[in-house]
Order: structure tokens, then sequence, then C-alpha cells
């Protein structure tokens, strides 16, 4: 399962990424840690995304937007199936276009979406 893995991984980073997920989001590309059995997704967030304006309310409600959405989205989504059978950790990760440290950092275990 591993090797399928990668294969996707490599699959999506040659040929879709960066794949534009909305007008302020990019998904820039994927990639798979064998030892953690871990399948990252990093996203960048455009410029025109002032964080430093959002209240800390407002960046806490977007977290748990996002939190929600994915995990709703890794339990229902059939084409993860066979890495959810697999027992995937899935983690997501966002960036400022300007930051070096993430705004967002989600991880879901099995025992999130089992």
């Amino acid at each position: 399962m591993q090797e399928r893995i990668h294969e996707d991984v490599d699959n999506f980073n040659e040929v879709e990424a960066p794949k534009p997920v909305d007008e302020f989001t990019l998904l820039d590309s994927l990639s798979y840690t064998d030892s953690l059995n871990t399948l990252i997704y990093y996203y960048h967030m455009t410029s025109d995304v002032d964080t430093a304006r959002i209240s800390a309310q407002e960046l806490a409600d977007v977290r748990e937007a996002l939190y929600q959405q994915y995990a709703n989205n890794i339990r229902g989504n059939l084409k993860s199936k066979p890495y959810k059978d697999y027992g995937v950790t899935f983690r997501y990760i966002y960036y400022k276009e300007d930051a070096q440290h993430p705004i967002f950092d989600f991880t879901y275990t099995p025992e999130d979406y089992k």
C-alpha cells in the first residue's frame, strides 16, 4: 500500500500541483511519510488573505470550520477508503505566502475518522 500512496503523491505533485482550491488557497503539494504512515497536504494561502487583520476569534472560527470540514470529508470520501483501511493519518498544513510557520495544522488519525 505504501508504494501506491507514493505513486499517488508523485502523480499529484507532477501533474496537478499546484491546484487551486478557491480564490485564496492553492494545494501546493503532497508528501507521505512511511515511518509515520502519514499523508500530508501542503496548502498555500495567497497574500490576499491578511491574517494580521483577522481577529483571534475569527481565526479560531475559521480553524474550527476547516477542522470539521476535513473530518467530514475524510469520513465520507470513498477515494480515500484504501488509505483509511491502511490506517493512514491525514495531515493538512496551511502556510501564508510570507510566513515561515503554518497558520493551520490539522491531523486526523484513524481514531478520528472511524
